[in-house]
């Protein structure tokens, strides 16, 4: 259900032209004009050819919903480390099936993030979570993190996290 209204939402941000969303099957060959950003409350990108991550931060001052979910499950697909620096209203991201083996330093930048999913990531280590203060759900569904560190006790808006059994300490 909540796919339903995910989908709905996008659908009529897209409609609003503050949202670009690509789906199974699309391909971007190039990402939108720099000031096309800053207008988008919602970029989708599921399960769809995309080209890499630029290293400049996009900036995107009224963006709320991120989903960057990689199509290509063998291939990897790192996020830049100043990527989340133009997104300080993010509050969902969503980089299901991201083959990245480490977090960016900017995730530290998105204050105002609710809800973080990084289901089926190679991640190991996701310390850098526990300065998301805000932070109210947490999926990490088949990833590979098998401890919690210490720092998701900060975390005390947490309502759910969601793993997959492998979590062996906290």
């Amino acid at each position: 259900m909540h796919e339903l209204v995910r989908d709905v939402a996008i659908w009529i941000a897209s409609d609003d032209k503050k949202a670009f969303s690509k789906g199974y099957g699309d391909e971007v060959k190039e990402w939108p004009a720099e000031d096309l950003f800053k207008k988008y409350t919602m970029i989708s990108l599921r399960s769809c050819k995309m080209p890499i991550l630029p290293e400049v931060p996009w900036e995107c001052p009224e963006l709320k919903l991120l989903i960057l979910e990689n199509k290509n499950v063998g291939n990897s697909q790192e996020i830049p480390s100043k990527f989340f620096e133009g997104m300080k209203e993010l509050k969902v991201l969503d980089v299901t099936r991201f083959r990245i083996q480490s977090l960016p330093p900017s995730l530290q930048s998105l204050m105002h993030l609710h809800t973080l999913c990084l289901d089926q990531c190679e991640l190991v280590d996701i310390t850098l979570v526990g300065q998301l203060t805000n932070l109210k759900i947490l999926s990490l569904i088949h990833s590979k993190v098998k401890e919690l560190p210490k720092e998701i006790g900060q975390l005390t808006l947490l309502q759910s996290t969601k793993t997959c059994g492998r979590i062996e300490s906290i």
